[in-house]
């Protein structure tokens, strides 16, 4: 015997609409959540946060050493990025 695929029964329409309304606090209530990794996680890959880290690598491990401002990080991390032989062979 061969099996006939059945589609699904479509849902009225108001059906539908009740269910997604049902479904949107949820979806609302989770999107700031969602957006706030996404944010973090783009920062995170293009280094745009690595003054936050140095900041917290800094206060766990060197406390008594002086904190570079914002500039100086930047300044410093432009130096040892360009120093150097930079190349593949």
């Amino acid at each position: 015997m061969r099996r006939v695929a059945h589609a699904a029964r479509p849902r009225p329409p108001a059906a539908a609409l009740r269910r997604t309304l049902q479904l949107l606090p949820r979806t609302l209530r989770l999107l700031p959540r969602v957006l706030r990794v996404l944010w973090g996680t783009l920062r995170a890959l293009s280094g745009d946060d690595a003054y936050e880290r140095y900041r917290l690598h800094h206060a766990a491990h060197h406390r008594c050493e002086p904190l570079m401002s914002r500039r100086a990080f930047c300044e410093d991390q432009l130096r040892r990025k360009w120093s150097g032989v930079s190349r593949c062979c």
